[in-house]
């Protein structure tokens, strides 16, 4: 009875978007809150709704390898006004938790959020703020790029407040195939090693003052010279006091001086003509539709996108399934592989590289209950 009461209100007033706080748990917040991500929604096995949320995560923009890092997350859902008027037809206040079915590089990484008690309101959008965390802390395992995505969840809601108080509503919501449900972004690197400092290659330099000493030479060169022409007398005498005038001999130490301007010349690097790239492949089963959704992120060394092809193939047993995606701006692509069933998989993401792209690869194996 509390069923079919319930479908009549959804049908009478719109989905019941509000069950989108489930959601909240995944964002982005390395760099920013993430896009605004729409949603497939089935309330109580039969009834549709769309909804879409905004979310965040506490994730720095870089961790380091080995670290352990507990994440924790909020969203922000606004629910359409009409949408809205159908929830509080079952109850004046709504609560509950969600399971996220969350990754990060790929790996699975559930996370649970909690609804708190909040009211339906009289009128207009409602707006509910979710917050929970990450159900174990993020350990990194590896250096790289990292993507997290929230690609479906499940959420067990509880009205109070109306005719059946308590209304339980248990809600099962999936990305659409063509949406990139990238959430956030960070990069794991490895542990910083101290640097050598160039300091003591610049100590040559005080080496130039010597080169000057000879000027102050000059000086005895003249006096002798000088002194003979005044008194005339014995013109063999000057001949012995010219011997002053070697005492410029100190200019050859000028020489080190010339050293130190060859050193710079040897600082100079060559840049790399191609780089290593990172392949990321993550998965998602749509099991209600038979598919198997297999994404891909590609960069390169320095954490930028790379252009190109990625070749993915599924396989199961002695069959295989092959697609080729090109990579978008963002350096990701996708690819949906139908008649999924109960069973394990195997997919391999392998990018193709380029002029500047070395290739790379990455796998997962999925299993289908």
């Amino acid at each position: 009875m509390h069923s079919s009461v319930l479908r009549r209100t959804l049908a009478a007033g719109a989905s019941l978007a509000v069950a989108g706080a489930g959601i909240a748990a995944l964002g982005s917040s390395a760099t920013a809150q993430s896009a605004s991500l729409s949603y497939d929604c089935l309330l109580l096995g039969s009834i549709e709704s769309t909804f879409t949320t905004v979310a965040d995560t506490d994730l720095p923009a870089q961790v380091t390898v080995g670290s352990t890092t507990p994440v924790q997350v909020t969203a922000t859902i606004t629910v359409p006004e009409g949408t809205a008027n159908a929830a509080r037809g079952l109850g004046t206040s709504v609560s509950g938790t969600a399971t996220i079915n969350a990754t990060i590089g790929g790996v699975a990484t559930p996370a649970t959020v909690t609804v708190p008690a909040t009211s339906t309101g009289a009128s207009g959008p409602l707006v509910l703020n979710v917050s929970g965390a990450l159900d174990a802390p993020y350990v990194a395992d590896a250096a790289g790029n990292k993507i997290v995505e929230a690609d479906s969840y499940t959420a067990n809601l509880t009205f109070t407040g109306g005719a059946f108080d308590p209304f339980n509503v248990g809600v099962t919501c999936e990305s659409p195939d063509s949406q990139d449900t990238t959430v956030d972004t960070f990069t794991v690197v490895e542990s910083e090693t101290p640097t050598e400092e160039p300091s003591p290659s610049e100590s040559p330099s005080p080496s130039a003052s010597p080169s000057e000493s000879p000027s102050p030479s000059a000086s005895p060169s003249e006096s002798p010279s000088e002194s003979p022409t005044a008194s005339a007398s014995p013109s063999t005498s000057p001949s012995a006091s010219a011997s002053p005038t070697v005492s410029p001999s100190p200019s050859a130490s000028t020489s080190p001086s010339a050293s130190p301007t060859a050193s710079p010349t040897a600082t100079v690097a060559p840049t790399p003509a191609v780089q290593k790239t990172t392949t990321t492949l993550s998965t998602i089963v749509k099991k209600r539709q038979g598919k198997l959704v297999a994404k891909v992120k590609v960069v390169g060394a320095d954490g930028k996108p790379v252009a190109g092809d990625v070749k993915l193939v599924l396989k199961q047993g002695k069959e295989k399934s092959k697609a080729k995606v090109t990579l978008n701006t963002f350096g990701k692509g996708k690819n949906a592989f139908t008649g999924i069933g109960v069973g394990k998989y195997q997919v391999t993401a392998k990018y193709q590289g380029g002029a500047t792209a070395k290739k790379s690869r990455d796998n997962a194996t999925v299993k289908v209950k």
